[in-house]
């Protein structure tokens, strides 16, 4: 049986679901890891602590997501190390004829302005990386650089292909224009840009009641599963901006961003990493990314509850 799925703008199950991603409050902590790979999620999720058990949510959309505890603090993951200072977006121009010869002075791509990652939560990234180098690591550690976000891995990027991409000057373009410029991806653009977007003001509350639909949602939940009674437990007015009892936060929270990049290709040489080199970032990853999220302080209030969320401890 399908689930009923309510409020158009912001579409949610009955028992409060998020359509596409699954979840609901209390199955995601304030500390999250974002990967690119459900692999890389499962080898992180190998280091969290043994109770509670990890909770598990894959929903049909392909979303992944694993809670549990990493030294006793809650934590999320979501489906050579770079460590950006900055990130800029690089898109298609879709207003551009990429079919005929054109002489129109308008880019086949568009570049913005950078997005700056979060200093302090940046700096404790980069000196775990460092203070947690094993011996039989050899990759370097590069900080302080700029990231390019592109919303495809082929022509955005500079790859060549059959399609006439007019990319073939792209690189040497951007890298004209942001000397530092050192790492390609698709995620850390938009979170940084989300995060910079979040108001720390006061908002102006929105009480529209939108219609009811009736779109499906499925998904999958792993053991532990959920508490009985937190389909009991009524959520906060606002999740995203109260304290577990209720009360508006003020200041209002923010959202703090910072990304790590690992480098499998170098796209100057077209010289690729080995699977053994690959499995030795991750480890070193995992461990350096959760200890630095452990290790940064969230005010208590500031904290989702622990009642009847999935890492809730029992006994």
């Amino acid at each position: 049986m399908k689930n009923l799925i309510v409020d158009a703008n912001f579409p949610r199950t009955l028992d409060e679901r998020v359509y596409h991603l699954g979840i609901k409050a209390g199955e995601v902590a304030n500390r999250i890891v974002t990967v690119g790979a459900p692999s890389r999620a499962e080898r992180i999720a190998t280091y969290l602590d043994p109770s509670p058990r990890p909770f598990v949510l894959n929903t049909e959309r392909g979303f992944l997501t694993i809670t549990g505890r990493y030294k006793g603090t809650p934590v999320s993951i979501v489906g050579a190390i770079v460590v950006p200072k900055a990130s800029i977006a690089v898109n298609r121009n879709y207003d551009f004829d990429f079919v005929n010869d054109s002489t129109e002075q308008e880019d086949p791509y568009k570049i913005s302005k950078a997005v700056q990652a979060d200093a302090e939560l940046s700096t404790a990234l980069n000196a775990t990386f460092e203070r947690s180098r094993k011996s039989d690591v050899q990759s370097q550690i590069v900080s302080g650089t700029l990231n390019a976000s592109t919303d495809s891995f082929y022509s955005s990027q500079g790859r060549i292909t059959s399609f006439p991409d007019h990319n073939a000057d792209i690189i040497d373009k951007l890298k004209a224009a942001h000397s530092d410029l050192a790492t390609f991806e698709m995620e850390t653009f938009h979170l940084f840009h989300l995060a910079a977007s979040w108001p720390t003001h006061k908002r102006p509350s929105q009480v529209a009641t939108p219609p009811i639909s009736s779109r499906p949602a499925d998904l999958t939940i792993a053991e532990p599963g959920l508490p009985a009674h937190q389909a009991k437990q009524a959520v906060p007015p606002d999740v995203s901006t109260s304290a577990p009892d209720g009360h508006v936060l003020v200041p209002q929270p923010r959202i703090r961003a910072a990304a790590a990049q690992m480098v499998f290709a170098a796209r100057g040489s077209r010289d690729f990493i080995t699977p053994e080199q690959v499995e030795t970032l991750e480890n070193w990853t995992a461990v350096a990314v959760l200890d630095t999220l452990v290790s940064f302080e969230i005010d208590s209030e500031r904290l989702h509850a622990e009642a009847g969320s999935v890492w809730e401890m029992k006994g």
